[in-house]
């Protein structure tokens, strides 16, 4: 359901995080306006161009309008205040009391817009000692405590392929920005909503038991529970955590002297288990997960992500038309 389909949200924010909150807005329904600085924009774009990030680029704008605004002049700080009226949602990234200087922070949004939701997204939060520091994913999630039980088997902590930080403050900033829309329907008012990006790590962080220095159950000591290298070199996942599941998985690689070890003695067939996966190929064991339902599946190298695939709309003359509906000349 497209729940959010009358919001607008004007998203000012850089990089992923802001751009991750207003896309899960905007897969909601919610029309997703991004304020770019001219000439500049996102910084998306610049690390696009250097061949880095170009998948985070592709989807972070996808079925969002962008309009260029020079925030720092005069005549561009009108339009963005003729905009956020016709708004119900802000969200920006700059540090702490950046928009407070510009003239633009929540006191000053809210006298155009009574019912306006400001969403700030930082790395620290908008009060304390670090609050101005700068810091990127990596930062944060080694300050939540995350990389201390991220680590191979020699002991070094992994650093993934994946912003863990930045993806787990944008799924916050949504989810608050959603509960604030609710909250304004009963109060008529808006409200100023701050996420760091420690704090959504740290939120994470707490399902990890930091008091063991051994594998944990969920993080590589149960061999019923894991990744395994197949015959051609590839990868599955095995998360066959209840008896039922293990129970039949053992039975149909021919080793029914397994079902009833415990966890501990379960450790100790590793070796040989590792062995077992080695007798046959991703596909192979694709399909036998597929047709016994065992909790057996694939580490997919191409995954098909069609689904997010969104046509972008025809931003220009939506745009066009929203700048003439608050009175500007184009």
């Amino acid at each position: 359901m497209r729940s959010l389909s009358k919001i607008t949200v004007l998203d000012l924010s850089r990089l992923l995080p802001g751009g991750y909150a207003s896309l899960l807005l905007c897969e909601m329904g919610a029309r997703v306006i991004k304020i770019e600085q001219p000439g500049v924009g996102d910084y998306h774009r610049a690390v696009i161009s250097g061949g880095l990030l170009p998948s985070h680029t592709r989807v972070i704008h996808q079925g969002k309008e962008s309009l260029a605004l020079d925030l720092k002049s005069k005549e561009g700080q009108e339009i963005f205040l003729k905009l956020v009226k016709k708004s119900d949602v802000v969200i920006e990234s700059f540090r702490p009391h950046v928009l407070d200087k510009m003239g633009l922070g929540f006191r000053s949004l809210r006298k155009v817009q009574p019912k306006i939701i400001l969403c700030s997204m930082t790395g620290f939060g908008q009060k304390g000692a670090q609050s101005h520091m700068a810091g990127h994913d990596m930062n944060f999630v080694g300050l939540s405590g995350l990389f201390h039980k991220m680590r191979d088997r020699s002991g070094r902590p992994v650093l993934p392929d994946f912003q863990i930080a930045d993806m787990a403050v944008g799924m916050e900033a949504a989810m608050k920005i959603s509960a604030a829309l609710v909250e304004r329907q009963k109060t008529k008012k808006g409200q100023h909503i701050d996420c760091s990006m420690l704090g959504a790590a740290r939120s994470w962080s707490r399902f990890c038991e930091f008091e063991k220095k051994e594998s944990t159950i969920l993080g590589g000591a149960l061999v019923r529970y894991g990744l395994y290298e197949t015959l051609d070199g590839k990868w599955m996942t095995l998360g066959a955590l209840e008896d039922k599941f293990w129970k039949k998985f053992c039975g149909l690689i021919g080793k029914p002297e397994w079902k009833n070890l415990n966890f501990e003695e379960e450790n100790e067939i590793r070796t040989n288990f590792e062995k077992v996966f080695k007798e046959k190929t991703q596909k192979e064991w694709t399909e036998l997960g597929e047709k016994e339902d065992i909790c057996l599946f694939p580490v997919e190298e191409n995954p098909d992500l069609t689904q997010y695939s969104k046509k972008t709309p025809q931003v220009g003359e939506q745009t066009r038309r929203l700048l003439q509906s608050v009175g500007v000349k184009l």
